[in-house]
């Protein structure tokens, strides 16, 4: 083998290595962010349910509760939302299947996302009510 092949070999290999490199490098970066929005996307629909929930877990008005759990549920990705009591009663539940369609077994599998359960003490002053978890999809 010519040195002139040996060099267009060792320059092809770097330029695969490079390639390869950087579309790893992005993957996590991308991998890093959507992690990140999804804690983020639990964390405040747990805070704001918590807050809205508060008044109507004094009044105990199950109707209610169940109403604004189904409009939270139904308009936003989440796998899961249980309202429950501070004694562990709960007073709501949504639960969803979490299903990947359209997306190759190798990239579900090399790009691994954990939904993030976040939880929100519902309080009423000093006293505490219950607690709002909620798991994204």
């Amino acid at each position: 083998m010519t040195l002139y092949r040996q060099n267009l070999l060792l320059i092809a290999a770097l330029i695969v290595v490079m390639f390869l490199g950087t579309f790893w490098v992005n993957l996590e970066s991308s991998r890093r962010f959507i992690q990140g929005q999804l804690d983020s996307h639990a964390t405040d629909a747990a805070i704001s349910l918590g807050q809205s929930i508060s008044y109507l877990i004094q009044q105990d008005d199950l109707a209610e509760i169940d109403t604004l759990l189904n409009s939270t549920f139904d308009s936003g990705y989440y796998a899961a939302i249980v309202v429950d009591t501070h004694d562990g009663k709960v007073l709501g539940e949504r639960r969803r299947d979490v299903v990947i369609q359209q997306v190759p077994a190798f990239f579900v599998d090399m790009v691994t996302l954990t939904a993030p359960t976040r939880a929100s003490v519902v309080m009423d002053g000093w006293r505490e009510l219950g607690k709002v978890t909620v798991t994204s999809h």
